[in-house]
């Protein structure tokens, strides 16, 4: 059962590692927005919501 426990954990910060690298780069080249969205731009249709945003902004304020 340990060893399980350690693997969803190894699992995880590697995740969470990941997530952090992406964000990083995308303040690094300019995609990361400080401001909200406006709420209209949750009322997405579309898959990735690109009728109303941006991938980054998809990537930044759906997925993050």
């Amino acid at each position: 059962m340990m060893a399980d426990s350690n693997s969803t954990r190894n699992r995880n910060d590697r995740i969470a590692e990941s997530i952090a690298g992406i964000e990083s780069e995308m303040k690094r080249i300019g995609y990361w927005s400080a401001e909200p969205l406006p709420a209209q731009a949750y009322q997405f249709t579309a898959a990735f919501a690109m009728d109303t945003m941006a991938f980054s902004q998809w990537l930044q304020f759906i997925c993050g």
